[in-house]
């Protein structure tokens, strides 16, 4: 399904022959919100080793890693200055860094955190991601730093309302002078699967211009079932659908 009207026919079709004729047609809204849930739940599911059938993750699988390699980015995060809108610490001490977090970004698979000295000389810092519950443990010891060489990372959001976003909070005995450049490689979110240019006002996910699947074909089918699958739950789900749907 490469097009738009493919997905829509493909998911018409399958509608029927679930529900029957009984049920209500859809608007290409619908189908549109319908699709990108399902998307959505496929990619958690598969990066989550927890929530699939297999129990394995994303490196589990070399063909999942070729299956999702369109969402993989690597990128250098842009530092967040502390004392202007980008950050309200929680607390003023040295030994943290802040960098913006990616809108898109979903699961980080690979991150480094690498600190230029003065002198020219490099520094790598191997990186920990950390709860908010071990937070507050790790910083009611004397020594609240992790050991050296090692950064602990917390994701948080800065305070700013209309302008807000996500910041990535490093911990750690960083160089006191020189640049530090923090890259990640990370799963993106999915773009919604779109079927019609939305009228103005209508969004998902904060797109509204038509759009289609960007995974590879094979997993096209599985997208659809999930999709159709979720319109039949929350049709069920409707007052007074359960009792006619029991008729089908």
């Amino acid at each position: 399904m490469k097009t738009a009207e493919e997905w829509d026919l493909a998911f018409d079709i399958l509608w029927n022959n679930i529900v029957s004729d009984k049920a209500p047609g859809l608007e290409k809204y619908e189908k549109s919100l319908f699709l990108t849930q399902a998307q959505s739940a496929l990619v958690k599911d598969y990066f989550s080793p927890n929530s699939n059938t297999w129990n394995t993750g994303f490196d589990d699988s070399i063909r999942r890693q070729s299956d999702f390699r369109s969402l993989i980015e690597t990128e250098i995060l842009t530092p967040a200055m502390v004392g202007a809108e980008d950050v309200i610490p929680f607390s003023v001490r040295q030994g943290t860094l802040y960098f913006r977090h990616p809108q898109d970004m979903f699961l980080i698979i690979n991150e480094e955190l690498q600190g230029t000295k003065p002198n020219g000389a490099v520094v790598y810092y191997n990186i920990v991601p950390i709860s908010y519950e071990e937070y507050s443990r790790l910083m009611k010891k004397p020594y609240k730093y992790p050991p050296k060489g090692i950064a602990w990372r917390l994701i948080t959001d800065n305070q700013e309302q209309e302008t807000g976003y996500q910041l990535i909070e490093l911990i750690g005995r960083f160089i006191n002078e020189g640049s530090s450049n923090y890259r990640v490689r990370y799963v993106k979110r999915p773009s919604p699967i779109i079927l019609e240019d939305l009228p103005e006002g209508l969004s998902i996910e904060g797109k509204s211009s038509k759009a289609t699947c960007l995974l590879p074909e094979h997993l096209h089918d599985e997208i659809l079932q999930r999709a159709v699958m979720i319109a039949k739950i929350t049709w069920l789900d409707l007052p007074g659908q359960q009792a006619q749907a029991s008729q089908l």
